[in-house]
């Protein structure tokens, strides 16, 4: 399998509220962006509801080792199920880093020194924590699972082992078990024995202090691969499945169960074997007759490139199928629902009244909170009983003359939890005021500026606001949450310049705003790692490239940003100033005559398949390299120099120069 890719930063508006601003403004699949601090990752948000307890569910898949995130996305075949279970795909790039980092594999060859606080594990958990975190995507954490193929396989293997709390279930399709440093994953005979798989994947639980032994109990797992793989052995695919059973069984009885209820055979021609516990399946194995070393998405699937199959099993429709129905974790208990909430004052009290119902159970209590509502202090909370209809009445304590907001909280019998909230007011009702807008901050990175800032309506009617740039030349809203409310917004749509904003905020009536905050915007970098920047003319082997290999290396992404010097231009990356390119034409100055039609690069054939200008087969150490398109031997292998050129955008190229 084949070297990594490299990419060029995309500038886009990104609606981001503290709360619940959606991250993204459209379904399907998002412009691939950096989450968590490292990663470029390709997202698919679906348009359809979340099929268990309300929330949506997120599915990490990483592509092997020469493939590339992007060849995942058109080939995976991970839209179908998404959409069935309304659940978010994430698709991340292998950071590069590693002993075989250069060939685009995860880095879980560092095997029982896998750590949640470096290299691959690390950024893999940051990008799963920022993604959960975004109220916007309405991730459940206890619906987190991951899978992946080949040194993504061993990768899903082995974090799935260190951070089980994090994924409730693991799919490894043609991967070695926990603790592997992938030295022998074409043999027969697995070198980590059940025994010592289970003793790795238990310490590895409790690495760095985090002790999340107990969270592999409530795991569920399952491995797949191809009867005829010639590069990772199925023998693994047999032993991590007894490693995970043993694995598993030392907290609960674990049998296997296979057939009835439970096929050992599936479409695709795929062997099935299943392993249950007292509340259903728990680990199953697929072989998968007669297919090699491949991701299996399914008939009906296409494109991906390499080490796809697209005529066995449909692999994301059998994984994610068994991740749902046998998760361990989400609590599907209906939360009960708080209906005609009814509020009035008398004698400086709030009664309440209203109705709590439950479909799958009974109401215990309902708990009501008065705040008031400019400050959101608490002054009172007392708890009703309901009747046998679900009615509930009381009355709060005599309260000072102000608008309150009052939520009643109902819990059921198997804890779950709803409520409903509306204001009243206490005393003579006093002229409407308007929202005040209070602590803003605009911090311009790049391209980007991030807005902040506090907004508060102390009647409690707050029903817009928004960040005003420019005088109104572009106006972002900013989702209400309350009428007590902290907010920030992002926008990457600014040219390059200075700029204001002014953050105002309107109840329907009266409007408030807070003073104009400037800010400076520069222009969007370009994000590659060396040979990207060399083949796009940020630097020369002559001007920047020693300064910048001795930084990043050969594998490492960085960004540069285009700066004006009198009437030329200067690339220079944004942390390190002495890695800087030679001063030349303005990248927007144009240039070439105007009937120019075809383009042409020389450079080493391993950047020819970064720049997907060519593609590489055969061998792992020294593959051979063919021209996109036209499908031209090159010679020299990964580091032969060659001459290509296109004269169609860049879809067919051939050897040689232009003609």
């Amino acid at each position: 399998m084949f070297p990594n890719k490299t990419r060029t930063a995309t500038t886009t508006l990104l609606l981001m509220s503290t709360l619940s601003a959606p991250m993204m403004g459209h379904a399907g699949w998002q412009t691939e962006r950096i989450v968590g601090g490292k990663l470029n990752t390709i997202l698919y948000v679906p348009d359809s509801a979340p099929a268990l307890a309300g929330k949506r569910a997120l599915m990490v898949s990483m592509h092997g080792c020469g493939q590339t995130n992007d060849e995942f996305q058109q080939g995976a075949n991970w839209p179908a199920q998404a959409e069935a279970k309304g659940m978010v795909i994430a698709l991340p790039q292998a950071s590069g880093e590693g002993t075989y980092g250069g060939l685009g594999c995860w880095n879980f060859h560092v095997g029982m020194n896998m750590s949640r606080t470096s290299s691959d594990a690390k950024y893999l958990l940051d990008m799963v924590n920022a993604l959960v975190a975004d109220t916007s995507l309405n991730i459940d954490p206890n619906q987190v699972y991951i899978t992946g193929l080949s040194s993504g396989g061993g990768m899903a293997a082995s974090i799935g082992c260190l951070a089980p709390e994090v994924f409730a279930g693991v799919g490894v399709n043609a991967g070695p078990g926990p603790g592997s440093d992938g030295d022998s994953m074409g043999n027969s005979n697995p070198d980590i024995s059940v025994t010592a798989g289970v003793a790795n994947c238990k310490t590895l639980s409790n690495k760095d202090g985090a002790n999340q032994q107990a969270n592999l109990y409530t795991q569920v797992h399952n491995s797949v691969c191809g009867s005829n793989d010639s590069m990772v052995s199925p023998a693994w695919c047999d032993r991590l499945a007894d490693i995970m059973v043993a694995t598993y069984q030392e907290d609960t009885s674990i049998n296997d169960c296979s057939g009835g209820d439970h096929p050992t055979s599936i479409a695709g021609d795929g062997t099935v074997t299943t392993w249950c516990d007292s509340e259903g399946a728990r680990v199953s194995k697929i072989i998968v007759n007669g297919m090699g070393h491949a991701w299996p998405a399914g008939p009906g699937s296409s494109g991906g490139g390499n080490y796809i199959d697209h005529t066995h099993v449909n692999y994301p429709e059998y994984i994610t199928s068994f991740l749902f129905d046998n998760n361990r974790r989400v609590i599907t208990n209906a939360n009960p629902e708080v209906s005609e909430l009814m509020l009035s004052e008398n004698a400086g009290a709030i009664v309440v009244s209203g109705t709590a119902t439950d479909t799958d159970g009974t109401v215990d209590t309902v708990t009501i909170t008065v705040a008031r509502t400019s400050s959101g202090t608490v002054e009172d909370s007392f708890s009703l009983g309901v009747d046998g209809g679900g009615y509930f009445t009381g009355t709060s304590a005599t309260l000072a003359d102000d608008n309150y907001t009052v939520t009643a909280t109902a819990l059921d019998n198997q804890g779950a939890q709803g409520s409903l909230s509306d204001s009243v007011w206490v005393g003579p009702i006093p002229p409407n005021r308007a929202p005040v807008v209070s602590n803003v901050t605009a911090t311009a990175s790049g391209a980007c500026v991030t807005v902040t800032g506090d907004i508060q309506d102390a009647d409690g009617n707050l029903n817009s606001a928004s960040a005003n740039y420019d005088d109104g030349a572009l106006v972002q809203n900013i989702p209400v949450t309350s009428s007590n409310m902290s907010f920030t917004v992002e926008n990457c749509e600014l040219a390059a310049g200075e700029h204001s904003v002014v953050v105002s905020a309107g109840d329907g009536e009266l409007n408030g705003a807070a003073e104009a905050v400037a800010f400076i915007t520069e222009e969007p970098g370009s994000t590659g790692n060396i040979g990207f920047h060399l083949d796009q003319g940020h630097i020369t082997y002559g001007e920047g490239y020693s300064w910048c290999y001795s930084q990043y290396g050969a594998s490492t992404e960085f960004t540069m940003v285009e700066q004006s010097s009198a009437s030329q231009c200067q690339w220079v990356d944004e942390v390190h100033a002495n890695c800087a390119g030679p001063l030349q034409a303005c990248s927007g100055d144009g240039g070439g005559d105007d009937g120019e039609d075809c383009v042409e690069h020389s450079s080493t054939n391993y950047t020819h398949k970064l720049l997907n200008r060519a593609y590489s087969s055969g061998s792992l150490i020294a593959p051979d390299y063919f021209a996109k398109g036209s499908n031209e031997p090159m010679a020299g292998s990964t580091y032969g120099t060659n001459t290509l050129h296109s004269t169609d955008a860049g879809s067919v190229w051939r050897l040689g120069n232009c003609p």
